[in-house]
């Protein structure tokens, strides 16, 4: 009996770990996750004990492809979407398709990320069935919980009203169908040689074969499920995978700095944006200064150097270090999101792009923190926004209650639970028909 599941997703390590997460957990039930991933982390995924197998080059071969000197001149990139998928998903996607069909022969179905654009191409073409994962709360769009972000100040703000709502519906056609003219034709292309015909739904968005089921990856106490989401949404809670804590734990000058004063202020730019971080550490380290407060800066590289009361890391699993923080201070990728969701400490999210807006926004909203755009960090304005975020015990007693609500969640586990229950019925019904075909 066939039980392999491909798990093909691109992007940092907030795309990543979910999907490990997921795989370790069908891997639980039985099944072989296979993840399908960029070069760059294949090796992370194997060191998480699951097969992996690359689609996608690695980040230095795409810098490479861009003509970029360095991922440190990765800022256009950080500036502008669509150039990251007509300039990269897009260029791969025909050696993306053929990698992933080439290892899908014994699947049972595709789990994907919505924008490895792969997956439901391969999927359709195998007649297997595509559960798109669903990462971030704003890709599942909702006329009466609209997504905040930069590029979208169209949207009606208020969830009140039905002229808010039929505005919104009406932007989000135009969303729409500018995806279509951006995206449909190179995708048609590949699909064309995979023998397959025109896209009928919203490239990316509204993948063509998500019929049965799709997950969304979060809490639903983060961002509750609308009237006009599908119907097929499953919200399952956050994936609990972080790479391994054992360095963090075996940190001696961590654990000398952790206990040798009062909780520190943890600044982060994920796994991404830390390749153009401009000035946000410099920056930082003037804003724990301003406050008298000690800190940990995770700056994804060795350019700077740990000082008298700032403890300086190039990487440190979240889980290790997030719960020890007095606040968290991120730029609201979903990963990182979860993360501090997770470890029940009040936060800062400084956006810089994407989905990050809104996912600041709705800690704002859930009074676990508040939100400064990127394009106006500053020591001074930092400290000022945090010294409103650590006087308030409001912002903690928040984010201390929404971590213990979130606690039984399982995320990972009820995705696995999801997907294998879908698998059965398939399989019911196939059963039930080769029986009538048989009478």
């Amino acid at each position: 009996m066939k039980r392999q599941i491909i798990l093909p997703t691109i992007g940092t390590l907030g795309d990543l770990h979910p999907f490990i997460a997921v795989g370790l957990a069908l891997k639980e039930h039985g099944y072989d996750p296979v993840l399908a991933v960029s070069d760059s982390h294949v090796a992370r995924v194997e060191a998480a004990g699951l097969t992996a197998k690359s689609i996608m080059p690695s980040f230095e071969a795409i810098a490479q492809m861009l003509g970029l000197q360095s991922l440190g001149d990765a800022g256009k990139l950080m500036e502008n979407q669509h150039f990251i998928i007509r300039e990269v998903v897009m260029k791969v996607l025909e050696e993306s398709t053929a990698a992933l069909d080439a290892m899908s022969g014994e699947a049972v179905a595709i789990v994907g990320s919505i924008f490895a654009l792969a997956g439901p191409i391969v999927a359709e073409k195998r007649g297997l069935p595509f559960v798109p994962a669903i990462l971030q709360p704003m890709a599942l769009f909702s006329a009466i919980d609209p997504p905040m972000r930069q590029g979208m100040c169209t949207i009606a703000k208020t969830h009140n009203g039905r002229l808010a709502r039929r505005w919104n519906r009406l932007v989000f056609t135009v969303v729409r169908l500018e995806m279509r003219r951006r995206y449909a034709a190179p995708i048609d292309r590949v699909r064309r040689l995979h023998g397959l015909p025109n896209l009928t739904a919203t490239p990316v968005l509204e993948p063509e074969s998500a019929r049965e089921l799709r997950l969304g990856l979060y809490s639903p106490r983060f961002a509750p499920l609308c009237a006009d989401h599908p119907s097929n949404v499953v919200l399952t809670g956050f994936p609990g995978f972080d790479a391994s804590s054992d360095a963090a734990h075996a940190d001696a000058e961590l654990r000398a700095f952790l206990a040798a004063g009062p909780p520190p202020l943890v600044f982060t730019l994920g796994s991404f944006a830390e390749y153009t971080p401009g000035d946000f550490y410099r920056e930082s380290r003037a804003v724990a200064q301003a406050l008298g407060k000690r800190a940990v800066l995770l700056t994804g590289t060795d350019s700077m150097t740990s000082s008298p009361g700032v403890l300086v890391r190039g990487y440190m699993p979240h889980s290790a270090i997030f719960p020890h923080a007095a606040a968290i201070i991120h730029h609201g990728g979903i990963g990182t999101t979860g993360q501090a969701l997770r470890a029940g400490k009040p936060q800062l999210v400084v956006p810089h792009m994407g989905d990050q807006r809104d996912n600041g926004a709705r800690v704002r909203r859930l009074g676990l923190g508040l939100t400064l755009d990127a394009r106006h960090y500053s020591a001074e304005r930092a400290a000022a926004v945090l010294r409103t975020v650590l006087a308030d015990p409001a912002y903690g007693q928040a984010a201390a209650d929404f971590a213990a609500q979130m606690a039984g969640e399982g995320g990972a586990a009820a995705a696995a639970e999801a997907v294998v229950a879908m698998l059965a019925r398939r399989g019911t019904h196939a059963e039930q028909r080769a029986v009538s075909v048989a009478a």
